[in-house]
């Protein structure tokens, strides 16, 4: 049996990239959103969480998110193709 690992070991392990293999999923969602998204829609979001594989983006303007509700298959389709492959559903608020 392994010995238990100190929480220092655990961090610096963390951080060196060897706990798991998949980032945290939240955290993924951000970056990628960010990305893909470009600044403005991303200074335009107010929150984002991902919870059993729905992707939930709060904007603040009403324009803003009516346009990109109807746009919700493509956007999926990106976040998915970028290395979001978990996401079942992605909504707009």
């Amino acid at each position: 049996m392994a010995e238990p690992k100190s929480i220092q070991q655990l961090l610096q392990a963390f951080f060196a990239g060897q706990l798991g293999t998949a980032a945290p999923r939240e955290g993924q969602a951000r970056e990628l959103w960010e990305r893909l998204m470009g600044p403005e829609i991303a200074a335009a979001t107010e929150r984002l969480s991902f919870r059993r594989g729905t992707l939930t983006v709060t904007l603040r303007d009403p324009l803003l998110r009516n346009e990109l509700r109807y746009h919700t298959e493509r956007l999926t389709e990106l976040l998915r193709a970028a290395g979001l492959t978990n996401l079942n559903t992605l909504r707009i608020a």
